[in-house]
């Protein structure tokens, strides 16, 4: 299940640097007890410093999520 999971992080970690953008490190609801994990809950990183933490153990379940982007339309800023 790790390497299963550590090439569907890769791949995500490689499409979110050609966009441009960050990832957030989203923990599963799956984790039955408090590890390492927890320390980077809700964090925002660049792709490359996702990929170079992911796995912090064996059977990790955690993922990344998309961070949000502020876009300029009509001369406002969105997100």
């Amino acid at each position: 299940r790790t390497e299963t999971n550590r090439a569907y992080i890769m791949s995500d970690t490689l499409f979110a640097a050609e966009k441009g953008w960050n990832l957030i490190w989203t923990v599963s609801t799956g984790q039955r007890e408090i590890d390492d994990c927890d320390n980077y809950g809700g964090r925002e990183m660049t792709p490359a410093e996702f990929a170079d933490l992911y796995p912090l153990h064996s059977n990790d379940l955690c993922y990344s999520v998309a961070a949000p982007i502020s876009l300029e339309v009509g001369g406002t800023e969105t997100e």
